[in-house]
């Protein structure tokens, strides 16, 4: 094990793997809840970093043990059918010691983020910006889209489909942006992001605000310790904020999306 030196602080750039997903492509998964057994070396590593960050939290999440990428044409098995991920509900610890303890290496997050998108009142269409707060578990002090986190494993008896990962993105707004859950209007997923360096797939879902963007500046209710601040800015001049500021390395997939679908 290669003792953790403190919080995982990188801003390099990092190489990304992108997917980008047909209009109408319907994600799939398979979640299996028995997690993999602890060890002598994750909960020492955890340990460590837990005393220094009291902001971590061992709780569940979903590791990805599998992704089959929609492939128009391609001749694929049953058991990889296009579009589909099959995640372990796993604890926290794993994913946050993954860079220090190599039985933990192989382990990758599925987060979700939200392009989510307002007009004002002239009709300027404005994109939601985050700030990441310095004890953030990865790329503390840059921006990204917003909201954006792990999915928490469904409960009981709850279908994980595109309704789920709605709400999932409704919830976020509310709880790291402070934006409640009704603000959202129409959402569809658009691409999948695979940044090895956050050990992250990220679903990046394109969504609009059933609100103007006055109306949103009044709701907002104040967010979660996640963001430092956020910030509307208009889509014409992202690729300028993000060059002044910059962004996380799979933000930066996300931008090139947008401006090729411009």
């Amino acid at each position: 094990m290669i003792e953790p030196t403190g919080d995982i602080v990188q801003h390099r750039a990092s190489a990304c793997r992108v997917w980008p997903l047909a209009p109408g492509t319907a994600l799939r998964f398979s979640i299996s809840t028995s997690p993999s057994a602890s060890s002598d070396a994750i909960d020492r590593a955890w340990d460590i970093m837990k005393a220094r960050n009291d902001r971590l939290f061992d709780g569940p999440f979903l590791c990805v043990e599998g992704w089959t990428p929609p492939a128009p044409g391609a001749r694929i098995c049953a058991a990889q059918e296009p579009g589909r991920f099959v995640c372990r509900v796993e604890r926290y610890r794993h994913l946050a010691v993954a860079p220090f303890v190599p039985e933990a290496a192989h382990v990758r997050v599925l987060a979700l983020t939200g392009i989510m998108t307002a007009h004002d009142q002239r009709g300027i269409e404005h994109v939601l910006m985050g700030l990441r707060a310095a004890k953030t578990r990865m790329y503390g002090g840059l921006w990204e889209f917003a909201p954006a986190g792990g999915i928490d494993p469904p409960g009981d008896g709850q279908d994980f489909d595109a309704i789920l990962l709605r709400s999932v993105l409704a919830r976020e707004l509310e709880e790291e942006v402070g934006l409640p859950a009704e603000s959202l209007g129409a959402c569809d997923p658009v691409m999948v992001v695979l940044n090895e360096q956050a050990r992250s797939y990220d679903v990046v879902m394109r969504a609009r605000l059933v609100i103007g963007l006055e109306e949103a500046h009044r709701r907002i209710t104040g967010g979660s310790w996640e963001y430092e601040r956020v910030e509307w800015v208009p889509l014409i001049d992202l690729a300028a904020f993000v060059a002044e500021n910059g962004i996380v390395p799979h933000g930066r997939e996300m931008v090139g999306l947008l401006d090729a679908r411009a």
